[in-house]
């Protein structure tokens, strides 16, 4: 195939003066400048040698600097709405390497890229050059066109990924649309992870055969969590082309409600124990109900002193999987003798601060289970939450159950 190659049009006369410098400074290493380094323009070739589907970039500089080469096509929206593949493109050189070359493979063909050179020199100064190029036409071998006008001969041998977005749309905050079209018939392999590097990989998905457009959903997604992915696809020569990109699902807060209190067992050896509660909620405490006198087996709403309605309510970020930390603590006491006040048993360590809750993670409250959340308890739980769920103490000399409620507030755009 036949090559050209142009030259990044913008280094202009601040890099004359540049070269200038360069010839009346004495310099340590043969051919590095030891003037002002890259607090001057410091770059000096940035040359482009181009084909349909490829392009290498040929750099050099005044003085050591590490290089780092930005491609992007003329036009490309990027992440939409954090919902699109990102198209840009980067290497990055060692100022140390041999060889400043920058390869760039499965370019679109046909395709104004632009391209950003960033050097560092190793006092951590800066400097930049921007420049356009543009990749070759597919040559046809008169076989009918694809999609788009590329041919289908070249098939995935060239950048045949048109499309690949990923949108949301109410209520499906945890499921993410796709769409992909290809220039040719290939098979879609799409693959979403966590991590750039592709360890912790949550879903992967397979168009049914060669196609050249496919329409699926990715469920199970976390909310205001960045997902990479990577998408390949491959024609029936088994020629391939790769796009990797990112997206974003849509963010969303959490409002863990405590709505009441069912006491199992009172912590008192003579009648109605005197239970004082409090409240916290991620890691801080959201306030206590003060005490009063309650007897095993009865059921009271959980209330903030001083607050004008019953319920206790915590409310923080759902991106991600987050932790969500709610507990609450009892202690018993005799309000009126005062007698081995706080606690009344032996050892307090057995009594003292009985607790209910824990650290869970959003995925967990939200799960569920065959059986309605507060199934078993005795009360009826209140209609139209995410979630129902149940705290309890263990081995403690108070027992008692949390009746709480989760709901999930999603931040549509």
């Amino acid at each position: 195939m036949t090559r050209i190659s142009t030259l990044l049009r913008s280094i202009g006369a601040a890099l004359l003066a540049t070269l200038s410098l360069a010839t009346a400074t004495a310099s340590a290493d043969p051919g590095y400048s030891a003037g002002s380094g890259c607090a001057v323009q410091c770059i000096s070739k940035a040359a482009v040698t181009v084909t349909a589907s490829s392009a290498k970039v040929v750099l050099k500089t005044m003085v050591l600097a590490h290089l780092k080469v930005h491609v992007t096509p003329q036009g490309a929206q990027g992440s939409l709405g954090g919902l699109a593949l990102n198209q840009t493109r980067t290497v990055s050189i060692s100022a140390f390497a041999p060889l400043k070359i920058a390869r760039f493979q499965n370019l679109e063909p046909d395709t104004t890229y632009s391209i950003v050179v960033w050097a560092t020199d190793l006092q951590g100064r800066k400097a930049s050059q921007k420049g356009t190029f543009k990749t070759k036409p597919v040559q046809t071998t008169g076989q009918a066109g694809g999609i788009g006008g590329l041919s289908s001969g070249a098939g995935c041998a060239a950048e045949c990924i048109q499309k690949a977005l990923f949108t949301q749309s109410k209520p499906a905050a945890t499921i993410a649309n796709a769409e992909f079209r290809t220039a040719v018939d290939a098979r879609i392999h799409v693959s979403l992870a966590r991590d750039a590097a592709g360890n912790h990989v949550v879903s992967t998905q397979q168009s049914p055969g060669y196609v050249r457009s496919w329409q699926t959903q990715f469920g199970g997604l976390d909310y205001g969590r960045r997902y990479h992915v990577v998408v390949r696809a491959t024609d029936r020569e088994g020629r391939q082309s790769i796009r990797q990109g990112t997206f974003k699902t849509v963010q969303a807060s959490v409002l863990v409600t405590i709505h009441k209190l069912k006491v199992l067992s009172d912590g008192d050896k003579h009648g109605k124990g005197e239970l004082r509660f409090g409240y916290w909620g991620g890691g801080q405490p959201l306030g206590a109900q003060g005490f009063q006198k309650i007897k095993s087996g009865s059921t009271v709403n959980a209330k903030l002193n001083g607050a004008g309605r019953p319920g206790v309510y915590h409310r923080t970020s759902a991106n991600g999987n987050p932790e969500l930390r709610i507990f609450v603590n009892a202690q018993e006491c005799d309000t009126v003798l005062m007698k081995n006040c706080p606690v009344e048993a032996s050892p307090p360590e057995a009594i003292h601060d009985a607790r209910a809750g824990g650290v869970y993670k959003l995925t967990q409250l939200l799960g569920g289970g065959a059986l309605p959340g507060w199934y078993g308890t005795g009360v009826q739980q209140p209609a139209g939450h995410d979630a129902y769920v149940v705290f309890s103490t263990t081995q403690h000399y108070v027992k008692f159950l949390v009746l709480a409620t989760v709901d999930v507030d999603v931040d549509w755009p």
